[in-house]
């Protein structure tokens, strides 16, 4: 079977299932529509002050998939069910398909299109392929682009090529694809008329009112979440969309791109915030649910800053560099400086911040040297960081005495002794950022000091970072 034909034959089942579902729905006395209360986020002021409001508006009751829709259900006959068969037979018989390389889980269905299926019902991928690629493909694919019509009775030939070009794309890919949504605030774009900001796969993005109340009203209702509410909704989204073996299940944890996108922000000093990322299949569709990753950092922003295109340069060519190191989770000290940082950077306490700040900055100024005591550790934390942390001979003495506090800081606050009071603890973690963020940014894109190369400097003689 060629692959125009089965396209053709995808189109008239998605239009003569809206044709269907249009008449059952009416025969039942359901409204195609429905209308409800939405959340939109209102901003104001430099800081972005917001609130939420609620406004009233209209959707395909499709997307209900409740009791409004029962009496109506299943939507689709015997008929459809069997062209739908028809086409995943199509589907199966295309030339390099690859649909039966999906990993098997318990099929969605296609309930409300037809009856609900029970576990012990579901088809099995091996022993019946046709009605398994119905039930995981065909019926979700089209049920989701039934949904996505202002109503079921609204169906145009172009949302039948748009669903009939999707499956046969997702049936002949020898790669699946997922997107990562990070929703953040403590940060603006600044472009022309809005428009988006894009590093090869990775965009930046504002989230329209709509948005904004929708993560709203997403966050409230998840376990344990009372407190996101009270937090400042995000502004923008970082999205990636990455591709996986078609094998496999879909990855929920962050992307080492997208992980160093956010410590590349964060070494510009831009201080993020936010609940959880989301991880959904590419289409939803393909595989249902969504994986939320913990994003790890601090619900609202101290401040906010602006992210203009010229920054966006810098900040992409820095990510790209951090994409060598595993900043979640270190297997080495040159991964445990970047992980530490962007875990001071997130800190609300900032005792703990301070903390992080020095330990990153260790790993980073002492670079383990066999031919050096434990006992010289201060010592060459001050030397090391007064060549390394400094453009200018001059600059050396004074950065020597503010590593020196920074050292007998964590000192006191690990040790014992006089415990600092809140604001010295205060100063010391904006001064232990401001090296750490500089010393990162040098060893990123310069590469790591060695024990050599700090030797050298002590010398006089130029250095040589490397990894």
């Amino acid at each position: 079977m060629t692959t125009t034909l089965v396209r053709e034959q995808l189109a008239a089942l998605f239009l003569d299932s809206c044709k269907a579902a249009t008449a059952k729905l009416t025969d039942a006395g359901v409204s195609l529509a429905f209308t409800q209360p939405r959340t939109h986020v209102v901003r104001s002021g430099e800081n972005h002050d917001w609130e939420t409001q609620r406004r009233w508006a209209e959707g395909n009751i499709l997307r209900l998939r409740g009791k409004m829709i029962e009496p109506a259900a299943p939507l689709l006959g015997n008929e459809l069910v069997h062209n739908a068969d028809e086409c995943a037979a199509g589907l199966l018989a295309l030339e390099g398909n690859t649909l039966l390389l999906n990993p098997t889980f318990f099929p969605p269905g296609g309930w409300p299109l037809t009856r609900l299926v029970q576990g012990d019902e579901a088809a099995v991928r091996d022993e019946e392929p046709v009605r398994w690629v119905r039930e995981v493909v065909l019926l979700p694919a089209l049920l989701e682009h039934m949904q996505a019509l202002p109503q079921v009775d609204q169906a145009e030939p172009q949302h039948a090529k748009w669903f009939s070009n999707e499956v046969v794309r997702v049936a002949t890919t020898e790669t699946a694809s997922y997107r990562v949504s990070v929703p953040l605030s403590g940060m603006d774009i600044q472009t022309l008329d809005g428009a988006p900001l894009q590093w090869e796969n990775v965009t930046i993005r504002y989230l329209s009112d709509l948005e904004q109340g929708d993560h709203f009203d997403e966050v409230g209702t998840r376990p344990s979440s009372l407190m996101a509410l009270f937090n400042a909704p995000p502004l923008v989204v970082l999205e990636c969309i990455e591709k996986y073996p078609r094998n496999e299940q879909m990855p929920l944890t962050l992307p080492r791109r997208v992980r160093s996108m956010m410590a590349a922000l964060q070494l510009y000093g831009f201080e993020l915030a936010g609940h959880s990322a989301k991880i959904e299949s590419v289409p939803k569709w393909l595989s249902f649910g969504a994986g939320l990753p913990h994003l790890g950092l601090p619900g609202t922003p101290p401040n906010w800053r602006v992210l203009t295109p010229e920054v966006f340069v810098g900040v992409a060519a820095t990510a790209r560099c951090l994409e060598r190191w595993n900043i979640d989770q270190p297997k080495s000290t040159h991964d445990l400086a970047l992980h530490r940082f962007c875990s001071g950077v997130a800190r609300t306490n900032d005792t703990d911040a301070v903390l992080d700040f020095t330990i990153a900055l260790e790993s980073l100024l002492l670079p383990y040297d066999a031919n050096a005591r434990h006992s010289e550790l201060s010592y060459r934390f001050r030397l090391h960081g007064a060549y390394y942390l400094t453009d200018e001979p001059s600059q050396r003495q004074e950065m020597s005495k503010t590593l020196n506090a920074l050292y007998t800081m964590r000192s006191r606050l690990v040790h014992g002794g006089k415990y600092p009071t809140a604001e010295e603890i205060r100063a010391t973690r904006q001064s232990a950022r401001e090296l750490a963020q500089r010393g990162l940014m040098q060893a990123v894109h310069g590469g790591f000091p060695t024990a050599n190369s700090f030797t050298r400097m002590a010398l006089g003689l130029d250095g040589d970072a490397d990894e």
